[in-house]
């Protein structure tokens, strides 16, 4: 059983009919709790949430842009993240095609073991903290 398994599949709309979905672990938008807005961009809009029931935090990256490419190249983006496995790249968790969405493993660095009273979970935070230093 996946990380998601207790969660429902997404079903597929009708808008996706020509967007191949076959082999990725699909999940309902909706049901993600606790969503903290980290970061945003010409492409997706980036934060943190939690499923109900688990205790760990996902990242999830949902397009701002729904449109068949828009979604095609998420799709892209999917399979070759789902793909990977390699100690130094997150983890593809699945998929939303409700809200059009990739939930991917929430990997943040620690300071405390070195004295910091901070963590830091984008490049932004981690640029701060090298100013103050």
């Amino acid at each position: 059983m996946s990380l998601f398994g207790s969660l429902k599949n997404c079903t597929q709309s009708k808008n996706l009919e020509t967007v191949d979905v076959s082999g990725l672990s699909q999940y309902s938008y909706r049901s993600l709790v606790d969503k903290d807005e980290i970061g945003d961009g010409g492409f997706a809009v980036v934060f943190t949430a939690m499923l109900p029931g688990e205790h760990e935090k996902i990242v999830v990256k949902k397009l701002l842009d729904s449109s068949l490419e828009a979604r095609k190249l998420l799709l892209k983006e999917a399979r070759l993240i789902s793909q990977l496995n390699h100690a130094n790249i997150v983890k593809f968790k699945g998929i939303c095609l409700d809200r059009y969405a990739l939930l991917m493993e929430y990997v943040y660095f620690d300071f405390k073991p070195i004295g910091h009273d901070l963590i830091v979970h984008n490049l932004a935070g981690f640029l701060a903290f090298c100013e103050q230093s």
